[in-house]
């Protein structure tokens, strides 16, 4: 016989932990990265995309106050509709800013008489910011950063902001 004392059987290694998913709703997923620099972005996929109807600011950043008032004021009262900014520049590198509203049935932007935009489904590189009214200016700063960053689409894109409620918005 064996000189070797058998000890108790070594218990078999645990399966990994199923990975979890971060985020998911029908319209996001979130993946989250932080830089070196602790700038923390991350990217949101819009799953579909969203037809918009939009008023045009008479001047950036000065008129989109106004813009967002008279498009209040067009539009009844309704707490399911999605609210956006939209902005680019234009070919003299002036910023063109739409305060924009999402479209509840098809052909409302007809019904108000305002222009309607698509809001391309896929990726975009953003960062939240919570309560942007204590300091407006915060979002300029976002947005500076954002457009740092050397994948986005500087060909035909825009930069988008989605307010999330009253307080808070994904830039």
């Amino acid at each position: 016989q064996g000189g070797l004392k058998e000890g108790p059987p070594t218990p078999p290694i645990p399966p990994p932990p199923p990975k979890k998913k971060i985020s998911s709703t029908p319209f996001i997923k979130l993946f989250f990265k932080t830089s070196k620099n602790l700038f923390r972005n991350f990217f949101y996929y819009l799953k579909n995309n969203i037809e918009v109807f939009y008023v045009t600011a008479v001047n950036f950043p000065e008129g989109i106050e106004d813009a967002y008032k008279k498009l209040y004021s067009i539009l009844p009262e309704n707490k399911m509709r999605n609210f956006f900014g939209i902005s680019y520049p234009n070919e003299n590198g002036n910023i063109i800013y739409k305060a924009a509203a999402e479209a509840l049935f098809p052909g409302e932007s007809e019904k108000y008489n305002l222009e309607s935009f698509t809001i391309k489904k896929g990726d975009y590189i953003s960062e939240k910011i919570t309560n942007w009214k204590k300091d407006v200016s915060e979002v300029s700063n976002v947005f500076q950063k954002l457009l740092q960053d050397n994948r986005i689409n500087r060909q035909n894109g825009y930069c988008l902001e989605m307010y999330l409620n009253d307080n808070d918005m994904i830039c």
